[in-house]
């Protein structure tokens, strides 16, 4: 496919061709080995690269293997090569071995992996392949920068039955949306926090809890709402009857909490 010239992420990870020579970079690596002048990660992700950039990503990750015997510490940007080269070259099997290479090693992959994934699966015609790695990216991705709204704008515009729409218009409030130029509508769904993504928000809200009150009072609290709750909503009673009280005859206003819990007790 057009990945490298689609995707510019690739151009960061995989060199053009025409700015790269192997053979020197060989010869430079082997008298280093020779003549045992140390090696750093760095040393292997520049060969990576240039191996990658040559058309041959199997000899690309076959570099990190080397590292990792030398007892190195990879990087994705080390892997990285490898998978891009893969991906460029339609070697899904490939990449996606460069993918197992990068889990085993404790490291997670960047949007640019997921955009080269994504496009060689649209080349490839495996819709089904890139729609797994979509839900993937639902859980693991938060936004999408540039180039991975454009992968995904590719993989969509390729999948047969899809329309990609210009631009689509949210209600906030209702998660009612319209896309143009169709004027379809459609009611978007909030996402769920898995269990650990909520464990951990939870863990990261208490540590910053603690730190900013008295520990004892904090724990107080905890100790509270597990026995009252669980409680569809909890009101910040000091903050909604100071909101907006910011004027010299300013006091506490009871009245604005009664508000607010009139308005969620229909809710409830």
């Amino acid at each position: 496919g057009n990945y490298k010239d689609d995707a510019k992420t690739a151009k960061v990870v995989v060199p053009p061709k025409d700015a790269v020579h192997p053979e020197r970079a060989n010869a430079i690596f082997n008298k280093m080995v020779e003549l045992d002048v140390q090696r750093t990660e760095m040393t292997y992700t520049a060969l990576a690269r240039i191996e990658a950039a040559s058309g041959e990503p199997r000899r690309a990750l076959d570099v990190v293997k080397r590292l990792i015997d030398e007892r190195l510490t990879p990087k994705l940007r080390t892997f990285a090569p490898a998978l891009h080269a893969f991906c460029m070259k339609g070697d899904i099997e490939g990449a996606l071995e460069a993918e197992a290479e990068i889990a085993n090693a404790g490291i997670e992959i960047s949007e640019a992996e997921y955009g080269a994934l994504l496009v060689a699966y649209a080349d490839a015609g495996r819709w089904e392949d890139g729609l797994a790695l979509m839900r993937r990216m639902r859980e693991e991705i938060r936004t999408l920068s540039a180039p991975l709204v454009e992968s995904t704008r590719r993989f969509f515009d390729a999948h047969p039955g899809w329309r990609v729409e210009e631009s689509a218009a949210v209600d906030e409030a209702t998660g009612a949306a319209s896309s143009a130029p169709t004027g379809k509508r459609m009611q978007l769904a909030a996402i769920n926090l898995s269990a650990s993504d909520r464990a951990a928000l939870l863990a990261g809200i208490g540590k910053l809890a603690r730190e900013r009150e008295a520990k004892s009072s904090f724990d107080g609290f905890v100790r509270w709402l597990a026995r009252r709750g669980p409680l569809p909503y909890l009101v910040d009673g000091a903050n909604v009857g100071m909101y907006n009280q910011n004027f010299q005859e300013s006091r506490f206003n009871f009245n604005q909490v009664e508000k607010a819990m009139n308005a969620l007790r229909p809710l409830a």
